[in-house]
């Protein structure tokens, strides 16, 4: 997967919840301890987030860690999947280490979207 679409999926999603939690960059910066150029930049998309980032703004806007991180790399995959069906590309390589610096994340929350998975009823 291109670094870009993980990049643009972080600042979908924090701007998301930034707007829902009604913080501004400010607010998020003194809360996380992340300085409020960083901040801004990874709400705009032009700076590429790590897990310790991701998760002090988290920690910031009140998330749960794993659920935010799950919501970026879904919204990553969307993005590629869109991105596919526009162009018939061929390119779907969620876990290319090389290409996301955070794949520890995603293993994280997919092992929990397995978990939640597993853990509804299913309907026989």
């Amino acid at each position: 997967m291109d670094i870009q679409k993980i990049r643009m999926a972080t600042s979908e999603e924090l701007q998301i919840a930034k707007i829902r939690r009604r913080k501004t960059n400010e607010q998020i910066a003194e809360a996380s301890g992340l300085s409020l150029s960083t901040v801004n930049r990874l709400i705009a998309g032009t700076r590429t987030a790590d897990l310790h980032q991701i998760a002090v703004i988290a920690d910031a806007l009140g998330l749960d860690r794993d659920e935010l991180t799950f919501r970026i790399f879904e919204t990553a995959a969307a993005n590629v999947s869109a991105s596919r069906e526009n162009n018939g590309s061929d390119e779907f390589d969620l876990l290319a280490e090389s290409e996301i610096p955070a794949a520890d994340a995603y293993g994280l929350a997919a092992q929990r979207a397995t978990r939640k998975v597993d853990a509804e009823p299913h309907a026989e």
